[in-house]
């Protein structure tokens, strides 16, 4: 993670309910990834200095579990988008969510940069069918 090239990350934070002094800190973390994929799914395997998860997010569209902001499962979708560039992650806010994910979830784009050094996840809280924060998180590849 390129801290100094990507957006603050506290306003997204806060907006999932995060007090400001802990959003601070998980701001400034840290984090590696490694990301493979084969027809069924794009893997992304998450470590920082506090933790490690996987991420297995299928391709197909259907609903899979993912660690959500309180370690707890939530459930998620994937897919690429029309042009094949960006992969769009929608995963519901809270396990217990009923909301339909065009209206309340947690978005996630992943786009490789040409030349394929960055990757760039452009991360939403959506609300109400809109966005109430939002921030660039940018990965250069090692």
């Amino acid at each position: 993670m390129d801290l100094d090239k990507s957006e603050p990350l506290g306003p997204v934070l806060r907006s999932l309910g995060l007090n400001r002094v802990l959003a601070a800190l998980v701001s400034r973390v840290s984090v590696a990834q490694s990301i493979t994929q084969d027809d069924a799914f794009v893997r992304v395997a998450v470590s920082t200095k506090l933790s490690t998860s996987q991420l297995n997010l299928r391709l197909d569209g259907a609903m899979t579990p993912l660690p959500g902001l309180t370690g707890d499962d939530c459930d998620a979708t994937s897919g690429w988008s029309d042009d094949g560039q960006k992969l769009e992650t929608r995963q519901k806010l809270t396990p217990t969510s009923a909301a339909d994910l065009s209206d309340e979830a947690f978005v996630t784009v992943r786009s490789l940069r040409p030349g394929g050094g960055e990757l760039w996840e452009e991360v939403t809280v959506v609300r109400e069918g809109s966005p109430t924060a939002s921030a660039r998180r940018v990965l250069r590849r090692k």
